[in-house]
Order: structure tokens, then C-alpha cells, then sequence
């Protein structure tokens, strides 16, 4: 009698809990760097930026780093879409300006003023590595990890979850459109419960970064890239700092 051949087992699917508790690390740390800014703990600006923007780095590189954990021999690049064409370039100006204009309608709409006025400079003026802190951040470092993480690891992830073991085009295209919707309401999400802000900023700021957020998901989705999305990030982000600049 022939022995039986070994059966080969799915690929198990990937859990989506750790990157939901990286989310809510960065919750919990960006409101305990706001409770002791408030408290005066950290009186030095640049430590007040570094520290809110390391509460936020550093939960979402460690839930990128996990999802890579085992992809196998092909390269971060192809694992993440990590690439850049130049077909990608005026599609994203065309999101960032978007998105941005939504953003500065619904400020005006709600507090009569667009909120990107240039910042006056007081007392000695602004200190360098404020300056520094704030581009690096919001202009760079800021959208790649979050472009990353929600673009490059939770939206596919989240398509995954929803499609399921069925492979039919019309259940993998909704999964897709889901997967967008549901990547953009977290991100969202997260920069609503990070922000010290009233009801109605809140509410500003969850619509602005929600259609942020589908804009950059469908451009990712249909360009199968994430450079552009990434790009796109940069522009909305660089937008708001070249408008607040300190005079």
C-alpha cells in the first residue's frame, strides 16, 4: 500500500489585531505626550515635537515591520508597491491640491477662516530645530510611514479580510472599494483622537483627512503603486507648512 501523500496547508491569513493595537499605541501615547506638554513636563518645543511625532512613528514602522515579517525573498519594494512612475506625478498635485481645498472650504464654512495664515514670529524668533522638526515631520517622514501603514499595509490587508476564499472579480473589486473605505476611516480616525481640538475642528479634521485618505487609497488601488500616494502625502503635508510659515 502506497504511502498518502502529504497534504500542504492553506497560507494561513494574516491577522489584522496587531495592526489595530499599533493604532491604538499611538493613541494612547500622542494623548500622554499632550497631558504632560499641557503640564508644562516638556517645556522645550523641539522635545514637545519630536516626542508627538516618535509616539506616532514608531507603533506604525513596528505594524509595517510585521506585516514583512515573512513575505518571503521578493524585495520591501515589490512587497509594498514601493514604487514611483511618472504618470504618478500630476495625478498627485491634482489630490494634494484637492484635498487640500476641501480642507480649507470646510474651515471656512465652520470657523470663517481657511486656518493655513502665515504664523507671526515672537520674542526672539523661531528656534531652528523647530523649523527643521516641522519639515522633516509633517513634509517627509510623516507621510511615508503613514502611507506605509495604511496605504501599503492595512488597505490591502483589509481587501484581504473582506474577499475572503472567493476569487470572483465582482466580490474582489468590492473587497478593493472596501478595503479603501475602511483604511480611510481609520486613518481618519487616528488624527481625530490624536488632535486636541473642539467638536467642530474634529469634525473638520475627520472629514478633510477621510477624503484624503479614499483619494489616496483609489489612486494606490488602481496604479497597484505606492509612491504616488506618497508624493501626494508630501504635497497635501507641504502645502499647510509653506502657508503657516513663521513670518
Amino acid at each position: 500500500m502506497s504511502a498518502e501523500e502529504p497534504t500542504i496547508a492553506p497560507p494561513r491569513r494574516r491577522s489584522l489585531l496587531p495592526l489595530g493595537i499599533a493604532l491604538v499605541i499611538v493613541v494612547v501615547l500622542e494623548r500622554i505626550v499632550s497631558s504632560a506638554v499641557q503640564r508644562g513636563a516638556v517645556p522645550s518645543a523641539p522635545v514637545q515635537l519630536l516626542l508627538s511625532d516618535l509616539a506616532s512613528w514608531v507603533p506604525l514602522v513596528l505594524g509595517v515591520l510585521w506585516y514583512l515579517r515573512d513575505r518571503g525573498a521578493t524585495s520591501v519594494v515589490d512587497r509594498l508597491g514601493l514604487r514611483i512612475s511618472v504618470f504618478d506625478v500630476f495625478p498627485a498635485i491634482a489630490i494634494a491640491c484637492l484635498a487640500r481645498a476641501v480642507d480649507g472650504f470646510l474651515n471656512l464654512a465652520m470657523f470663517d477662516s481657511t486656518g493655513l495664515s502665515p504664523q507671526p514670529v515672537l520674542g526672539g524668533g523661531v528656534q531652528v530645530a523647530v523649523l527643521t522638526l516641522t519639515v522633516l515631520g509633517p513634509c517627509i517622514l510623516s507621510p511615508v510611514i503613514e502611507e506605509l501603514f495604511f496605504r501599503g499595509t492595512l488597505q490591502p490587508l483589509l481587501a484581504d479580510r473582506i474577499g475572503g476564499e472567493d476569487d470572483r472579480r465582482s466580490n474582489l473589486r468590492l473587497a478593493t472599494v472596501l478595503g479603501v473605505v475602511g483604511a480611510a476611516v481609520l486613518f481618519a480616525a487616528m488624527h481625530v483622537l490624536v488632535a486636541n481640538t473642539t467638536v467642530e475642528g474634529a469634525f473638520v479634521t475627520f472629514v478633510s483627512t477621510f477624503v484624503l485618505g479614499l483619494l489616496l487609497g483609489a489612486f494606490v488601488a488602481v496604479t497597484k503603486r505606492l509612491g504616488g500616494a506618497i508624493l501626494a502625502h508630501v504635497l497635501f503635508n507641504a502645502i499647510a507648512v509653506a502657508l503657516t510659515w513663521p513670518r
